[in-house]
């Protein structure tokens, strides 16, 4: 309960930051919108009942109004914004997002809130203040927090039934002093392929190996085995089962891949909770994951990016 009213101080707090931020936005292009602004891009777009609160406040400038307001403001004059600065039909959908997550949150719901509404919603203030170019010192503090919700929520799920004939023991996972699960974090260079395998554990009769080692569009590139190359197979970001990769084989009805291996135990048990905070993993995509060994991670499918922190 604890953390549920932490995160929903956090929520205010960054929707306060937003507002802030969208105000400035606004203040920088709308005047370029249009040479009488405020009446035609604010005014104009204002509900009757918002008009009348900024007459009987004698409202003259944003900061004077809330993030409820200024979002309308912003979505009312999408089409000369967007054309204007080359906005995306997807960053529409950021916005709609947006209006969504201040509705929430206005209107706190009779069930309360969970942690997949708080993740989703953080999520949301994330990319929303990344369209409008917000300080990174914002963004990435955003993103300490998804990771925080994340890892409360992989590590509540671990002691439940996870999907239909799939279990977790509470003998299989590593947790750290405060009974939150252990981050993977290799003491020697090594690639990882992550694997989701609920569904490949129905389909393989609770198989680990079967599930785990197919069938898997892999790239040539990939294929070339080094001494420290592995696999493990996740469940709902928790591993559950690791193998070292001797081989891949491609199977020739399916035209997938297929690697031969033998298990260890070095990768078990552990959250992975960083390496696959991504929408890509939704999708039902394998990730392949660099370490150093030094404390280092590269996610180098499906993009290869920067150094993060284990």
């Amino acid at each position: 309960m604890g953390n549920m009213q932490r995160y929903t101080e956090l929520i205010n707090k960054y929707l306060d930051k937003t507002a802030s931020v969208l105000s400035g936005y606004l203040n920088n292009i709308l005047p370029k919108v249009s040479n009488n602004w405020w009446e035609k891009t604010v005014i104009e777009k204002m509900t009757d009942d918002q008009k009348k609160i900024i007459r009987r406040k004698e409202i003259e400038s944003l900061d004077g109004l809330d993030l409820a307001a200024m979002l309308r403001i912003f979505d009312m004059n999408w089409n000369e914004i967007s054309q204007q600065y080359n906005l995306l039909f997807d960053d529409r959908n950021t916005l709609k997002g947006m209006q969504a997550v201040r509705n929430h949150w206005k209107h706190e719901p009779i069930t309360g809130y969970n942690l997949d509404d708080i993740l989703r919603d953080f999520d949301t203030i994330q990319r929303f203040l990344k369209l409008l170019g917000a300080d990174q010192k914002i963004i990435e503090e955003l993103q300490r927090i998804k990771l925080d919700v994340m890892q409360e929520k992989i590590s509540n799920e671990s002691n439940k039934v996870v999907t239909k004939n799939v279990f977790i023991e509470k003998s299989e996972v590593s947790r750290n002093g405060n009974g939150l699960l252990k981050p993977i974090n290799p003491n020697f260079a090594c690639r990882i392929f992550l694997f989701s395998i609920h569904n490949g554990l129905l389909r393989e009769n609770n198989d680990k190996y079967e599930a785990t080692r197919k069938y898997w569009k892999i790239s040539e590139k990939y294929r070339d085995v080094s001494e420290y190359e592995f696999a493990v197979g996740l469940v709902k970001g928790i591993s559950l089962v690791s193998y070292r990769i001797n081989k891949w084989i491609c199977d020739s009805e399916s035209k997938k891949y297929i690697f031969e291996g033998e298990e260890i135990s070095e990768f078990e048990g552990f959250s992975w909770y960083k390496q696959i905070n991504d929408k890509y993993w939704l999708r039902g995509q394998h990730f392949v994951v660099e370490f150093d060994g030094k404390g280092k991670f590269n996610l180098i499918r499906p993009n290869k990016g920067q150094w993060f922190d284990c």
